[in-house]
């Protein structure tokens, strides 16, 4: 029997027997039935969206619909390989859902269209209460809590350090989600999301510099011919990022962070600023804030190079995975896969541009 590598790689194979498997969860996230969609559809995960990761347009039949209490209960879709491995592909809510009834002597028919979101449904909810922060304040720890606040409670995904520096708070009505962000943000985190595991993840963005990409794209890979498009956009294309700590007592603290001059939309290149500017709060020294404006930089979904094209499915991929493609490394700006055996898993990637 092949190995789960050799079989999501196709290493020496030409095909493999794979299916999808749908759980229907309780509140615990424990499973208490399993789903079978009338006909399949299609899972996008793009970090820029207020819900990264959906699944639109899921019909399930009257029998099954009937047992889903659409507030209470969360589905987790897997994807199975031949030898048994299997792979969780998040864990949604219902966002929202419609049955389509249909009169039947033997009883009226109720299937159901749903929507289904991962569980920033949860913390994209707004405070009702201020929340601040005072200066040696833990990120960690007021991540964790915003988060049980909200619900969550598997925090062991927020791994994101350090401490506020300065006094930090937000009014009633703030999305939960963005001051979350920008908690980790102050850490040098990437902006919080839920993984394929469902599991809430808020995590140092690594340097640019010396990131390891998580695949390797190119010929003789699992990339499907004729569905590659390389292109460049000046359109959204900063080559600066400047952050700017509005606590502040007397004037901002200014934190930078330029392309390389190898990047062809580069300062050095263009000459001049395209910039692209963030506000912080809590941060207090120059170092922190340029921090903040590399992980700005690495987590931006803006780019100048892109390369769009697809695969077969890859249900290993995450959220701001890097891949190696031709040599030079991508992060994953958005991808969409078809729940569908056989189907097609579409991505959208922009270059990264080291210093040297």
């Amino acid at each position: 029997m092949p190995t789960t590598t050799e079989l999501l790689e196709l290493d020496g194979l030409g095909t493999r027997r794979e299916s999808v498997q749908f759980e229907l969860l309780d509140q615990s996230l424990t499973t208490i039935g399993e789903l079978n969609p009338a006909r399949p559809a299609t899972m996008t995960n793009n970090p820029a969206l207020k819900i990264p990761r959906t699944i639109r347009a899921l019909v399930f039949p009257d029998d099954e619909a009937q047992d889903i209490d659409t507030v209470k209960n969360f589905v987790r879709p897997s994807w199975v390989l031949e030898n048994g491995a299997l792979h969780a592909l998040g864990v949604l809510g219902f966002a929202d859902a419609a049955n389509r009834r249909r009169f039947d002597p033997a009883g009226d028919r109720l299937p159901m269209e749903a929507t289904l979101a991962d569980r920033m449904l949860q913390l994209g909810t707004a405070i009702s209460e201020g929340v601040g922060f005072d200066t040696g304040q833990g990120i960690n720890a007021a991540l964790i809590a915003l988060a049980g606040d909200a619900g969550i409670v598997d925090t062991t995904g927020i791994t994101v350090t350090g401490t506020i520096a300065a006094p930090i708070a937000w009014e009633i009505g703030t999305g939960r989600r963005s001051i979350m962000d920008e908690l980790s943000n102050l850490g040098g985190g990437h902006p919080i999301y839920f993984d394929n595991n469902g599991l809430l993840i808020a995590r140092t963005a690594p340097p640019i510099d010396s990131v390891t990409p998580a695949f390797t794209l190119g010929a003789d890979t699992t990339v499907v011919a004729d569905t590659i498009v390389e292109a460049d956009t000046l359109l959204e294309s900063p080559n600066v990022w400047i952050a700017l700590e509005t606590s502040a007592k007397d004037a901002p603290i200014v934190g930078r962070y330029e392309l390389p001059a190898s990047a062809p939309h580069s300062i050095a290149n263009r000459g001049f600023e395209d910039p692209k500017v963030t506000r912080h709060q809590g941060l207090e020294t120059v170092t922190a804030v340029n921090a903040a404006a590399e992980a700005d930089a690495i987590s931006s979904t803006e780019a100048f190079s892109i390369v769009e094209l697809e695969t077969t499915p890859a249900p290993r991929w995450e959220t701001f995975d890097v891949a190696s493609w031709l040599g030079s490394n991508y992060m994953s700006v958005d991808w969409s896969l078809a729940l569908d055996p056989g189907g097609r898993h579409a991505h959208s990637l922009r270059r990264l541009y080291p210093s040297t």
